[in-house]
């Protein structure tokens, strides 16, 4: 596979979401990430079990309830609510807590739960006033990816993979900043981790996606043994990795 011939080319969709209405982006693109609800709450039930934190499980829950029904009544023009923004958004960085790695480590469910947070984040920040209508195609493009991340279970975080690709001779810094560039680490830089094949699938489920866009959203179902599968470490161990890679530069900027 190559970046000429993938079938997903985010250039394009943003090119293609740009000529349609900011708001029925937007609108169509809620509606998409409200699939992600049921893997939202399985995320937060799991990494709660593995803290042993009944209490803060319970909390994120039910700051999770009705997100949606707040969010549909922002975008049609209710006054936005700040406190439950923020209440909102803590329960999303519930998948992630304690770090992007932690307490879970190299269980599988852990990138399946980092695709969805990195798809609802900007659903609330689409309904917020955060982003400027031109953004809007960019989130939608952008977000088709990790959709279908987490619906192909893609065994790494976008954004973990994203920091290899950047790191690669083929790296495109003005397509990275222009924000054309969003399929290309799965292009790019997931066969040098053998995860060309997986890389596939999800290109592939995007591109899917991508047609079906403006129809009825489909529901996501996460196999089960994404949720029981044991410790596998190898996404910890990358992690680490990433992150001395990360400070090692930023160490050598330090001395230059």
């Amino acid at each position: 596979m190559s970046a000429d011939r993938t079938p997903y080319d985010s250039g394009d969709v943003v090119d293609a979401l740009t000529r349609a209405e900011p708001l029925d982006v937007r609108g169509a693109w809620l509606g998409w990430a409200r699939t992600l609800v049921p893997v939202w709450r399985r995320g937060l039930d799991e990494h709660g079990r593995l803290r042993d934190d009944a209490s803060a499980t319970a909390r994120l829950l039910e700051w999770a309830d009705g997100a949606f029904d707040l969010l549909d009544a922002w975008h049609d023009g209710e006054p936005v609510i700040k406190a439950r923004v923020r209440e909102i958004e803590r329960a999303i960085a519930g998948l992630r807590p304690g770090g992007a790695f932690q307490p879970a480590a190299g269980r599988l469910f852990v990138p399946v739960c980092q695709h969805v947070a990195r798809a609802l984040q900007p659903a609330v920040r689409i309904t917020t006033g955060a982003y400027r209508e031109d953004a809007f195609a960019h989130v939608a493009a952008s977000g088709l990816l990790d959709l279908a991340a987490a619906r192909t279970v893609f065994p790494l975080s976008l954004g973990d993979l994203t920091q290899v690709w950047v790191r690669t001779p083929r790296y495109d810094q003005g397509a990275h900043h222009a924000g054309r560039a969003y399929h290309r680490p799965l292009v790019e830089a997931a066969p040098g981790l053998e995860l060309g094949g997986p890389a596939e699938e999800v290109l592939a489920e995007a591109a899917r996606l991508w047609s079906v866009f403006w129809g009825e959203p489909e529901a996501v179902v996460v196999p089960e043994e994404v949720w029981t599968a044991p410790d596998l470490g190898w996404n910890a161990d990358l992690a680490r990795a990433l992150d001395a890679d990360v400070n090692g530069r930023l160490l050598r900027r330090a001395r230059d």
